[in-house]
C-alpha cells in the first residue's frame, strides 16, 4: 500500500495572506479582522471546553467537594449529599 502526503501548508498560507481564505474574517476593507479577548472569568465563574463562560453554582460551594464535603454533607456516589437530620 502507498501512502501519499500532500503539503497545502504554502498554499492555504499563501491564501491567508491575501485575504482569499473562507475562513479568516474580514473588515469591511478586506484586511483580516483581529479575535476579541475574552474578559477573565471572575469569582464564582469559569470556562468550560468551549471557552464559553459559566458560572459555579452556589449548591457546590455550599456542600464542597468530594471527598473533602462540608459540614452536614456527606459524600455519595461521588458528590456531597445533605445529612438528612431526623426529627424525633
Amino acid at each position: 500500500m502507498m501512502e501519499v502526503y500532500l503539503d497545502f501548508t504554502k498554499k492555504i498560507q499563501a491564501k491567508i495572506e491575501a485575504g482569499e481564505a473562507s475562513w479568516v474574517k474580514k473588515k469591511k476593507d478586506g484586511s483580516p479582522a483581529k479575535k476579541k479577548k475574552k474578559r477573565k472569568a471572575e469569582k464564582g465563574e469559569y470556562r468550560d471546553k468551549d471557552g464559553n463562560l459559566k458560572k459555579t453554582s452556589k449548591a457546590d460551594e455550599e456542600a464542597g467537594y468530594p471527598p473533602d464535603c462540608n459540614e452536614g454533607y456527606k459524600e455519595e456516589d461521588g458528590k456531597c449529599v445533605l445529612i438528612e437530620k431526623k426529627e424525633p
